[in-house]
């Protein structure tokens, strides 16, 4: 949990940070998966490279978003006060 008060404006409670460690653990390793998995899947199917990085680009970005959504919740961003 993250809270904040006046005294000290973020805090993050020492309990959750095994919890955040393996949400960005995961998140990582789902761009890992998706963007490596993609980048061979796509050199075998074709030899264009204009049609390669566009849509390597294209995966990269829905799997950025996949990512985000999946452990944003848990990992999410810690400048935000409540």
């Amino acid at each position: 949990m993250i809270f904040a008060t006046e005294d000290a404006p973020m805090q993050i409670d020492p309990a959750s940070l095994p919890r955040r460690a393996t949400a960005e653990a995961l998140g990582a390793g789902i761009l890992l998966f998706a963007i490596v998995g993609f980048v061979i899947a796509a050199d075998r199917l074709t030899d264009d490279a204009a049609l390669t990085l566009t849509v390597n680009a294209i995966v990269t970005g829905l799997a950025l978003a996949a990512a985000i959504v999946a452990v944003g919740p848990i990992s999410g961003p810690t400048s935000i006060r409540q």
